[in-house]
């Protein structure tokens, strides 16, 4: 140890990924009780086949006089991850007296570990799907590239501000090998920053992303190019449902109006974002929904919706609607979920009861899932099969039992649809 020269090392850094530059800066100071000036040379490390230094803006070597301090940084990448401390780093000072002294004095001990780099074992890749008049809807694909499974990766978009739509912490237990994950956004923005984090071994390593967000290509139609993929809670245009008689209005649910048939009527409202609309034209949906023509009321389009089927499950179907304004027409979309009546459930449920008796196909002198079959006609079968066997009144038991099935099993049939 020279005691003439001290060596202070400036903000060491606990970790750095492979390849990453690690910044080494240090001090030295000659004492001025020392009775030469010493040669300085750049900083090293003892094994030097695991660390490569960029030298190409630091001085070779320096002459320190008696009394003098001098600033020595240097630019290490490690060449793979591994435990270590800066004080395997070293400086080379020689006495102007005496080659023979040279000496190499080491960095104060300090822990270093070098970590993987998450951008030799993830890649990843961001695509513009489709554009919308409020945002950009992009995915976000993360691929494991590396040759060890990662494990608790979270992706965090760190300009959350621009994100209409979309989780901005997203979370993945396990990727395997080549394994993939994508995420969609819909963003107000021109770049996605975000950040990528995983575990490996017993490592967090981290590393942020900063991707432009290209606009579709020119020779595309982006008018509706995915139109499954709308997203319905960016309409500009202010729509209201009503249930008549009762002007019962109806909230949306998962972007979707609830509706049944048949013959149930409605209200539709439709107030356009652009003042400037002449008129609202909404297409009916055949065999399912009728629309009238639009009346005009006041900066509103007033239509009467008539419901014509009664599904056996509910059905999601959606119509389209034109806005025409001095300056063009604009599309929109509205989104529908027809669901069943109960009467459905009830006509079908005593339909099956009764085909368990023995003499139900002799009961019957019409097909009873028709929706005008009146429940009178039907509970007048039903009475005279219970008082021909006395077995057949048991059977029927079995009628409750399908009503409740089928209406649980389209109440799970809803969820899937949302």
């Amino acid at each position: 140890m020279n005691k003439h020269l001290t060596v202070h090392h400036l903000n060491p850094q606990p970790t750095i990924a492979v390849g990453e530059p690690l910044r080494i800066t240090v001090e030295v100071t000659c004492s001025s009780e020392s009775p030469c000036k010493y040669l300085i040379r750049p900083i090293n490390y003892q094994k030097p086949f695991l660390v490569k230094f960029d030298r190409s803006s630091q001085t070779s070597e320096i002459n320190l006089r008696p009394g003098e301090s001098y600033h020595h940084t240097v630019i290490a990448n490690f060449l793979q991850p591994l435990l270590t401390d800066f004080q395997h780093f070293a400086i080379q000072a020689t006495p102007e007296n005496d080659d023979k002294l040279e000496a190499l004095i080491p960095l104060s001990p300090n822990p270093l570990q070098v970590i993987p780099n998450i951008a030799t074992l993830i890649e990843t890749k961001l695509e513009t799907i489709c554009e919308y008049d409020l945002g950009t809807k992009i995915e976000l694909s993360v691929r494991n590239i590396g040759h060890t499974p990662l494990e608790n990766i979270q992706i965090t978009v760190l300009n959350k501000e621009s994100v209409l739509s979309g989780s901005t912490v997203h979370r993945i237990q396990k990727l395997p090998i080549g394994g993939e994950e994508t995420i969609d956004f819909i963003v107000d923005g021109a770049v996605l920053h975000y950040q990528v984090q995983c575990q490996i071994n017993d490592s967090i390593i981290q590393k942020e992303f900063h991707n432009a967000i290209q606009p579709i290509s020119a020779n595309r139609n982006t008018a509706r190019i995915y139109r499954f993929m709308e997203p319905r809670s960016l309409t500009k245009d202010l729509i209201q449902w009503k249930e008549l008689p009762k002007n019962r209005e109806i909230q949306p649910d998962y972007g979707y109006y609830n509706v049944r048939g048949p013959k149930y009527t409605y209200s539709l409202s439709i107030q356009p974002n652009d003042p400037t609309a002449t008129e609202v034209e909404v297409f009916s949906i055949p065999g399912e929904v009728e629309f009238s023509k639009g009346q005009r009321q006041g900066k509103n389009w007033v239509f009467k919706v008539t419901v014509v089927e009664s599904p056996l499950l509910t059905r999601a179907t959606h119509t389209d609607y034109l806005v025409h304004t001095s300056s063009g027409t604009t599309q929109g979309e509205i989104h529908l979920k027809i669901n069943p009546t109960l009467k459905r459930y009830l006509l079908i449920s005593i339909t099956a009861g009764l085909m368990i008796t023995v003499r139900s196909a002799a009961s019957f002198r019409a097909d009873l899932l028709e929706d005008d079959l009146s429940p009178a006609s039907v509970m007048t079968d039903l009475y005279f099969l219970m008082l021909e066997n006395k077995l057949n009144s048991l059977q029927l038991l079995s009628i409750p039992l399908i009503f409740c099935l089928l209406w649980l099993f389209n109440r799970v049939y809803r969820r899937l649809i949302n």
